[in-house]
């Protein structure tokens, strides 16, 4: 299968142009750094199908080679950015994913896959069901929950799919040392503190990198028609931030490094919801996939790559 992944070069798209190569796709790879593609050319598997580099602006993608099967749409403009710049999330998300749809159609592309978030579904109490009424708060929810709708409502020839995906971890090619854990682990490594915000029982739902590209895989491997549009994707259940500086503490014992003391701090107050959960019955049932990397397995891989100075974020 011949696949295009947008946002190529970013921490998720880069992980899934890898795990796609490595189950014999062809994929064409779009990003806008030429040195990140470069980069994600050479972490390629030897021997794997021909990849494809498009150094480009999402914008800049007016036509696509006849024989591309699928489109998987990772390209976007994260939270803190869209928080920044409410339009460039506006132009990027929405805007964005309009155009590629003209130009996947137009190519004959069979199957469209957006990722999309967890965020959608607002601090409604969870877990959160893909039948939940979404009721998203802020430019970035919006804006995602506006791309959605122009994919399941275009009218279009192509299959649609829409993953909600929670929040994504894990070592990777360029992997993102400024989220929770990556700054857990440099701090821990440094011998800090690890400065746990709010009473650190406000629980998340983390899903790894390689567990979401193979949910993509195990998708786009699907040949008969899927049973639903929309689909969540996450770690199966939530964690509190409490236990993972908790895991954090452990890992760096039994890797080698001083045990780091946590402070718990009242006073910052977190933002967004108390507690974020997926439910994924649908995409355990319907595609038969199951998230099968460990959170401790997923720290531990953080202590072994570095502290996050030698490597890209």
């Amino acid at each position: 299968m011949s696949v295009l992944i947008t946002g190529a070069t970013g921490f998720i798209g880069a992980e899934l142009c890898v795990h796609l190569l490595k189950l014999g796709h062809e994929v064409l790879a779009q990003g806008r750094s030429p040195e990140k593609l470069r980069r994600l050319g050479e972490a390629a598997p030897s021997g794997a199908p021909r990849l494809l580099l498009l150094p480009c602006e999402l914008s800049e993608l007016h036509e696509l080679p006849r024989g591309v099967d699928a489109v998987v749409h990772a390209a976007a403009v994260r939270e803190p950015e869209a928080r920044v710049s409410p339009a460039l999330a506006v132009e990027t998300n929405v805007g964005g994913t309009v155009r590629l749809l003209d130009v996947a159609n137009s190519a004959g592309v069979k199957r469209f896959v957006l990722l999309s978030s967890q965020s959608v579904y607002g601090s409604a109490d969870p877990p959160w069901t893909e039948g939940r009424r979404p009721e998203p708060k802020g430019t970035y929810a919006l804006s995602k929950y506006a791309a959605e709708q122009a994919v399941l409502s275009r009218l279009t020839g192509m299959v649609p799919v829409v993953l909600r995906v929670s929040r994504v971890y894990g070592a990777g090619l360029f992997m993102r040392w400024d989220e929770l854990i990556g700054r857990f682990v440099r701090r821990a490594r440094a011998g800090q503190t690890i400065e746990v915000y709010g009473d650190g029982l406000q629980r998340v739902d983390l899903v790894h990198v390689r567990d979401l590209a193979s949910a993509i895989g195990f998708l786009l491997s699907h040949r008969s028609t899927l049973p639903e549009s929309v689909y969540n994707v996450g770690g199966g259940g939530s964690v509190t931030v409490g236990e993972i500086a908790s895991v954090v503490q452990e890992t760096a014992e039994s890797t080698g490094w001083e045990r780091p003391p946590v402070s718990v701090r009242p006073d910052i107050i977190p933002t967004g919801p108390r507690h974020l959960e997926l439910d994924i019955t649908r995409i355990r049932r319907d595609l038969g996939w199951e998230p099968c990397v460990s959170l401790r397995e997923a720290i531990r891989e953080y202590f072994r790559l570095g502290s996050g100075s030698d490597l890209h974020s």
